[in-house]
């Protein structure tokens, strides 16, 4: 015989809560990976300016050095080195 009945109603909408909570935690998670790979992509972009601009500045720097270019080119190539 059954001597009491539990209600299964709290019990149903706390679990309906938590799963509501997970799946936000997931897309959540998702987007925080989406960002994860907007930022290396960034960090990819940004060494390959400034691999770029290194190449660039030895250029001016060697055109300098030969006469080539003047202080003012070889200053705007280093500037845009250190910026990168």
């Amino acid at each position: 015989d059954i001597l009491f009945k539990i209600d299964p109603v709290p019990f149903e909408a706390e679990v309906a809560r938590l799963e509501a909570k997970v799946k936000e935690a997931s897309q959540g998670a998702l987007g925080l990976e989406s960002d994860l790979r907007e930022a290396e992509a960034a960090v990819l972009k940004a060494q390959a300016d400034r691999d770029r601009a290194q190449r660039e500045f030895s250029r001016y720097q060697r055109g300098f050095d030969r006469g080539a270019f003047t202080e003012q080119d070889l200053d705007t190539r280093r500037q845009a080195y250190k910026a990168a």
